[in-house]
């Protein structure tokens, strides 16, 4: 799984206080790690005007319009994003959660490019 063989190496570099990510060849979708190591799904925002909100499960959270500072393939950027995180460090869990987010990226269109928006 190509995805899952990047974010292990971006895993293995030096600690970061911001979201480390790469961009999918789709519409504003990125994978990545954020400050503590964990494995991050994220989308762009088509209203950061809206309220910023959070929800969390034992092994997600979910940040809904967060606006935040990423490095995106080396190039410091600071965006309003849906971000799910993946907490567990169980590798089948890991696998399923980008299977997941790779499903989902797969329905992102440019007619609806963000379903969360709606």
């Amino acid at each position: 799984m190509e995805i899952f063989e990047r974010l292990k190496q971006m895993n293995n570099g030096q600690s970061n206080e911001r979201y480390v990510l790469f961009k999918l060849n789709r519409n504003s979708v990125y994978y990545g790690v954020d400050k503590n190591k964990k494995y991050v799904f994220v989308i762009e925002s088509l209203h950061p005007q809206m309220r910023p909100s959070v929800q969390k499960t034992k092994e997600l959270v979910f940040g809904f319009n967060m606006k935040c500072e990423m490095l995106i393939s080396d190039k410091l950027e600071e965006k309003t994003v849906h971000i799910l995180t993946c907490k567990s460090e169980r590798e089948e869990n890991i696998l399923a959660f980008i299977r997941l987010t790779e499903s989902f990226s797969q329905n992102v269109s440019k007619e609806n490019p963000y379903m969360l928006n709606e």
